[in-house]
């Protein structure tokens, strides 16, 4: 039996493509290992981004709710029907329902009213005038006075009185008591008196008022006289 002899080029070659193969399985091993990294940095990298996207959305949307929930809206505004039909807010009754000059236009106009008046219809021009200007029991009041000091002497001697400012109403003073604006008010007025027998006589009167929001529903202008008193000037 003869023995092969192993050609040594054929060894050689062999080895050679058995170290490329193994070259080759290696590259491919370290070409694997690396997308891997790359894929698990962007994996990484794109979770670490959706996260703080979420923190973000959420920090976000909590100032938003913060927002709306502390944001002040304004409250509704209420109308009502005014004796000649026309559209009239209603103000709350711890606010005002007339600016200042309004307001003072108004307690002077009163004022001028409750004082300016003839014997023969007094009375009828007062009960009038008084329910658009006082509360219930100021008119009440200021009736009773009127009868008691003026009304008898008044009719005797046919007497008139003529009421004209003596200079600028003011509002002294105001605030909220019980729940409803308040205000302090002072009108100086000349109260000028005729009367049959005698001549003219003028009288000067610094007219102290203290006047409080009432319904609107009752009273259109929203406001009353609850406590007049006059004063000599």
């Amino acid at each position: 039996m003869m023995s092969q002899k192993i050609d040594p080029r054929k060894q050689k070659a062999a080895a050679k493509t058995k170290e490329k193969s193994l070259v080759s399985k290696a590259e491919e091993l370290l070409m694997s290992q690396y997308m891997r990294s790359l894929i698990y940095q962007g994996s990484f990298k794109s979770a670490l981004s959706f996260n703080k996207f979420l923190i973000v959305s959420n920090i976000l949307a909590y100032a938003i709710i913060v927002f709306l929930v502390l944001k002040p809206y304004p409250k509704p505004e209420t109308y009502s029907l005014d004796a000649n039909g026309r559209f009239e807010r209603i103000y709350p009754l711890n606010q005002d329902s007339m600016t200042s000059t309004q307001l003072t236009q108004w307690a002077v106009d009163c004022v001028l009213e409750l004082n300016s008046y003839t014997f023969y219809s007094a009375l009828n021009h007062l009960n009038k005038v008084v329910p658009r200007c006082l509360t219930v029991n100021a008119g009440q009041s200021f009736i009773s006075n009127f009868e008691q000091t003026i009304l008898d002497e008044m009719r005797v001697n046919e007497q008139s009185y003529e009421a004209s400012l003596n200079g600028a109403g003011i509002i002294t003073a105001e605030g909220v008591v019980e729940g409803r604006k308040a205000y302090q008010m002072q009108i100086p007025i000349i109260v000028t008196r005729y009367d049959m027998n005698r001549s003219p006589k003028s009288f000067k009167y610094l007219i102290k008022l203290e006047v409080i929001r009432v319904s609107q529903e009752d009273f259109t202008k929203g406001v009353k006289i609850y406590r007049y008193d006059e004063v000599d000037n």
